[in-house]
């Protein structure tokens, strides 16, 4: 139903027959918090867990979540409206979306979803950002140390985001038969790196990245009991020595942080730090590269990158950038419609 509703919507806002900015504005506003807020509450959770019992009502759902009656009855509703839960004989069920893309163990995005309560009072400072040019908060010193609040949040979050990439990325890039030593620089979660070792069994993957992301990492790599052929170290990749003969150097979601000076920077570093016949991967959101929805998610997450202090490149752009740092070899790798990203390849 949710989903008719967004097509009907979609249809009247290109026939320009209905309030454009408010629908732009108001309705993804208050659905977007009412997602976050369930999600926060664990709302979709108890669903799932009642699933087999055909859900909950409103007046259960609140009771077990410690909510008001009339405050979940609405938030549910609205949720129904959304297309994010059904509502059957009564009670309460998660729909489709919820299903796959929250509850689901493997494409679940909860933690993602926790995230966003941080990205949107983070976006508060956006028109300082607009007026200054320049980021109004350090967004990686407030990762750098372990326990940081919303530290372990953000780390998990983007593990769950790294899953939508990793197969495309796995079948789009050109790795060397014999390649034995690769480090994902920013890698946080370490997802990547566990994924690529798994895929080739004579790589060992270092994790590398500040404090207090690895410290999660290694907590997830407890967790799921993966940590053959992984290492993890703690460093920031603009100050410390990146090491020397890596077979792959992996940047995934990582220069959309970054200003061009400071990407420059870093694959200049990279190169330096490659072996001989090794191989720059760089996943990312490329602006311009895509049309249709990906080119407007991508110039839309684009500001949000610069609110930290970067954006998200054109492929010309990064090009140009890899051409400096003197990387001769550059292809470009475009993942399925569904993946939001694409990927640059580079060698000496």
């Amino acid at each position: 139903q949710g989903g008719c509703v967004n097509a009907i919507i979609g249809l009247l806002k290109w026939l320009n027959v209905v309030p454009v900015p408010l629908l732009d504005i108001q309705l993804p506003i208050v659905c977007a918090r009412a997602t976050i807020e369930a999600n926060r509450r664990g709302a979709f959770e108890l669903l799932a867990e009642h699933d087999a019992e055909g859900g909950l009502g409103a007046a259960e759902v609140a009771d077990k979540l410690g909510l008001s009656s009339e405050g979940t009855a609405l938030l549910l509703r609205a949720l129904k409206s959304s297309g994010y839960l059904k509502h059957r004989n009564g009670k309460y069920l998660n729909g489709r979306w919820a299903r796959k893309w929250i509850v689901h163990p493997d494409r679940g995005l909860s933690e993602m979803l926790k995230l966003q309560s941080v990205t949107y009072e983070r976006l508060q400072s956006l028109g300082d950002n607009v007026v200054s040019g320049r980021p109004s908060l350090d967004f990686h010193s407030k990762f750098e140390k372990a326990g940081t609040e919303g530290q372990e949040t953000y780390t998990r979050g983007m593990q769950q985001a790294a899953r939508m990439f990793i197969p495309a990325v796995l079948k789009s890039a050109d790795i060397p038969a014999d390649a034995k030593a690769m480090i994902d620089i920013g890698g946080a979660h370490g997802e990547y790196a566990r994924q690529f070792v798994a895929h080739y069994p004579d790589l060992h993957a270092t994790v590398f990245d500040l404090g207090g992301p690895i410290n999660t990492a290694k907590k997830l790599a407890e967790e799921q009991g993966r940590t053959e052929r992984l290492s993890f170290v703690a460093g920031n990749a603009f100050q410390d020595d990146l090491g020397e003969n890596w077979d792959v150097i992996l940047l995934a979601n990582f220069i959309h942080l970054f200003s061009p000076e400071q990407t420059l920077v870093l694959f200049e570093k990279c190169l330096k730090a490659l072996a001989p016949t090794g191989v720059l991967l760089i996943v990312d959101q490329f602006s311009g590269s895509e049309g249709g929805i990906k080119a407007q998610l991508f110039d839309v997450i684009s500001l949000n990158f610069f609110n930290v202090g970067g954006r998200a490149y054109t492929l010309s752009e990064v090009h140009d950038l890899l051409a400096k740092a003197r990387f001769t070899t550059v292809a470009d790798r475009r993942f399925p419609p569904s993946v939001p990203g694409g990927l640059i390849q580079a060698s000496r």
